[in-house]
């Protein structure tokens, strides 16, 4: 099962579904909706799903559970230690009060990260432009 879903996530049919959503930018539907299907399909595959929701729920699940400890089969664990979710927050709602923290590559440790007290911080909301205009935000893991 997870050679097929191996070969089904770097197929060209997923990877334009993948590249479709992210460019879409829906709250609705993403990458991980994407992989869910897909994930569904492999297990279904495999005579999952017929005897009902409960054994498709627990083959999902054992799926699931077998990638990260077969990483030399499913590259993407390589790529990901943690587990990607979606957040609560969608358009329109307000910004939460986060303090954003400036990091130089000479900073690769922490150890020089500043407090909120420290100009080598910000609010996430005083970022948010007068005029109304929206504001994006990219928000990537360094590690």
């Amino acid at each position: 099962m997870l050679t097929l879903e191996a070969q089904l996530r770097s197929s060209p049919e997923i990877q334009t579904q993948y590249q479709a959503v992210e460019a879409a930018g829906d709250d609705e539907m993403t990458w991980m909706e994407v992989t869910s299907k897909l994930q569904r399909d492999v297990c279904e595959q495999f005579g999952f799903g017929h005897g009902g929701a409960a054994s498709l729920e627990v083959a999902l699940g054992e799926l699931r559970a077998a990638a990260p400890r077969h990483q030399d089969i499913c590259l993407w664990q390589r790529l990901v230690q943690n587990k990607a979710k979606r957040g609560d927050l969608r358009k329109g709602e307000a910004i939460p009060n986060v303090t954003l923290h400036y990091l130089s590559p000479d900073d690769a440790d922490g150890s020089n990260i500043t407090d909120g007290n420290n100009d080598g911080a910000v609010a996430l909301r005083d970022l948010t432009p007068a005029d109304g205009r929206p504001l994006g935000v990219i928000a990537l893991s360094y590690s």
